[in-house]
């Protein structure tokens, strides 16, 4: 059986770097793992970390959070202490109200712990219900994953605008569904060649960007496509 673990795992394991993220109230605060990044490294210290008792687990996720409120934000990296040393709340995190949390470049393994629902992620794809933790991160074998534990999360920012008044208005408009014939639309036919062109042109664009879209949350794409 296959476990979460990457090629260079064999190679190199003291230099294996990933990123620590925590996630609260939809933004993300985030340390960097230099070393032993790997799920029996790392990933294992994360998971264990995190009670598997429901009372003991609120009293954690409280504390987690007052500690994320009252850390001091960056805008630098900040590095995690290695694997075994105590975790000093004072170095602060950095953080973003986006997060790319696949593994990338010289990042090969990516956690996160969503305070906001609950779960642990790794790489951004395998998502663990707190209450339904594996023992041991590196041997839990991916070939056996229930779709239960393969799901996208919620990943999309907070909005910056009131949504509720926005959708006030929008009723306020009293907006109504009509065909294209009650609209006054001219028919293909009736257009004009330029008209037609434009119409290609924009089916074209659509087809092409619509996939990208659905990864408008992360930096990378964001910076292609605009905010």
């Amino acid at each position: 059986m296959r476990g979460l673990s990457s090629p260079s795992h064999h190679r190199s394991t003291m230099g294996t770097r990933g990123y620590l993220f925590y996630r609260h109230n939809r933004r993300y605060y985030r340390r960097l793992l230099c070393f032993d990044a790997y799920p029996s490294g790392h990933g294992q210290e994360l998971v264990d970390a995190i009670p598997r008792d429901p009372s003991a687990l609120k009293d954690w996720v409280d504390k987690k959070i007052m500690m994320l409120e009252n850390a001091e934000e960056r805008d630098e990296a900040v590095m995690h202490p290695n694997v075994g040393e105590d975790d000093n709340d004072e170095l602060g995190f950095e953080v973003m109200d986006y997060a790319d949390l696949s593994a990338h470049d010289y990042i090969e393994w990516t956690y996160m712990i969503d305070l906001d629902s609950y779960r642990f992620a790794v790489n951004g794809t395998i998502y663990f219900d707190f209450d339904n933790l594996p023992l041991y991160l590196d041997d839990f074998p991916l070939d056996d994953l229930s779709y239960k534990h393969i799901r996208s999360g919620e990943r999309w920012p907070a909005p910056n605008f009131d949504t509720e008044a926005c959708q006030r208005n929008y009723q306020a408009l009293q907006p109504i569904i009509v065909s294209a014939k009650e609209w006054g639309a001219p028919k293909w036919d009736e257009l004009s060649i330029s008209q037609q062109f434009s119409i290609e042109i924009t089916h074209q664009i659509l087809h092409k960007m619509s996939g990208i879209f659905e990864y408008a949350y992360t930096p990378s794409v964001r910076s292609q496509i605009g905010k």
